[in-house]
């Protein structure tokens, strides 16, 4: 709810996503308004696919199976192996 000039606005959208704003003298009229407004064009919810959110299978309470990283080999490229022997 916005308050602007001593008026209190009322803001929703609709169910095509555009949004309406009406002014109230009293707060109390814009909130019941705006409750209102946007329990009517409330999307209703859908039926979650699969399993619940924040249930999980056993299988993935394992631990992570990141592998560690390895040091990187000496090995130089033909081009350092040159430099290297010219010094």
């Amino acid at each position: 709810m916005l308050t602007k000039h001593g008026k209190f606005y009322a803001d929703w959208r609709d169910t095509q996503g555009k949004r309406h704003r009406a002014a109230f003298p009293t707060r109390r009229e814009a909130e019941e308004h705006q409750n209102r407004m946007r329990g009517a064009t409330a999307h209703p919810h859908k039926p979650l696919a699969g399993r619940l959110r924040g249930q999980r299978s056993s299988s993935s309470k394992r631990k992570s199976t990141t592998p560690t990283p390895q040091p990187r080999s000496k090995k130089l490229s033909a081009r350092s192996a040159r430099k290297a022997r010219a010094i």
